[in-house]
């Protein structure tokens, strides 16, 4: 029976936190592991990170590019005779099978593949960063340089003039929704491709980041608001306020948004409103600046920051904390527990 009761006081506490989770209580319903430099790990800024086909985690960071099986990190000067120079800031697994790779200091371009790197760098001489790489539907390859877009012909980059409405901007993002189109984030307003390197403008929004929900619907960073929906006149209504930077939607299409200075934040969104939950320096990250985020295929969620890689692991169960010692525990209503406990009734 005390068995019995343990496991259906755990069983309430998940029910009980999913309704009233705190505003800091991310790391509540997940187990939560750091690699950073005070445990050892010296990879600085976590740019980028990527999953390829076989199964290994890529890092993308101030230390270059590591191979990662969850438990040791290895240099790819260790893998490979074949070098990798400088910061890794941008990886995307390639569809022909692979891993794109973007560097700086200088900008550079590579993909890697059995142990080898071969290098697309013709027409980035004298520039310093590549931030971002993607494959859109047709196959063709996109980058952002020095932030500016570019495209692969088969032989050389070339840069990528955009519609601008005024005058030209920074571009911040690019993504390929799940149809194969690809979209820019800029300064200016936010690009749509139309066919080839023809693309028209969808929105005067300046943003980070894009990503796509289950229903194709395209989500922004925003400066003042944290998101949003691409074209929508406001953002959905909550009470924090932060500049988004990177955002995920992971397999139950919860959003995932990193932000500058205010940490990773989990979004929900249901009829009576928006639900965030936000991990952050005072709770467990080990900075307030998120760079990047990833789903892996288990699930866990991969985030990179100033200071290092963190996985986010959800729990079958969670424990509901400052309630007492729980006695009984009785069903309540079609989905809820009571429970008596020495501090009253839950």
């Amino acid at each position: 029976f005390v068995r019995l009761t343990l496991a259906l006081s755990l069983l309430g506490g998940v029910a009980l936190s999913a309704i009233a989770a705190p505003a800091d209580g991310i790391l509540s319903g997940y187990s939560f592991t750091s690699w950073n430099d005070g445990a050892g790990r010296p990879l600085g800024s976590v740019y980028a990170i990527a999953q390829a086909d076989d199964g290994y985690l890529w890092i993308g960071a101030d230390a270059g590019l590591l191979r990662f099986d969850g438990w040791r990190f290895f240099a790819w000067d260790t893998l490979s005779d074949t070098p990798i120079r400088g910061s890794v800031k941008t990886l995307a697994v390639a569809k022909s099978g692979g891993l794109w790779v973007g560097s700086a200091n200088p900008a550079s371009v590579g993909k890697v593949r059995d142990g080898r790197v071969q290098r697309y760098d013709s027409g980035l001489e004298g520039l310093d960063a590549v931030t971002a790489l993607v494959e859109d539907g047709r196959g063709a390859i996109w980058a952002i340089v020095d932030w500016d877009l570019f495209t692969w012909n088969g032989n050389r980059w070339h840069r990528v003039t955009l519609p601008w409405k005024t005058r030209s901007g920074q571009v911040r993002h690019v993504f390929v929704s799940r149809a194969g189109t690809l979209w820019v984030g800029t300064r200016w307003g936010v690009f749509e491709q139309i066919a080839g390197t023809e693309f028209r403008l969808a929105s005067n929004e300046h943003v980070w980041g894009l990503d796509e929900d289950r229903n194709g619907r395209i989500w922004t960073t925003d400066v003042a608001a944290g998101f949003r929906q691409l074209g929508a006149p406001r953002p959905p209504p909550h009470s924090l306020e932060a500049a988004g930077y990177r955002l995920v939607h992971d397999r139950q299409d919860v959003l995932w948004l990193g932000t500058f200075g205010d940490g990773l934040w989990r979004v929900q969104t249901a009829d009576q409103g928006v639900s965030i939950e936000r991990a952050a320096l005072r709770t467990g990250l080990s900075s307030d600046s998120v760079l990047s985020i990833m789903e892996d295929r288990d699930g866990n969620v991969w985030v990179g920051t100033t200071v290092g890689l963190h996985r986010l692991t959800k729990r079958a169960l969670t424990p509901l904390e400052d309630v007492g010692f729980v006695l009984t525990v009785q069903p309540w209503q079609s989905d809820g527990m009571l429970a008596g406990t020495t501090r009253g009734l839950v």
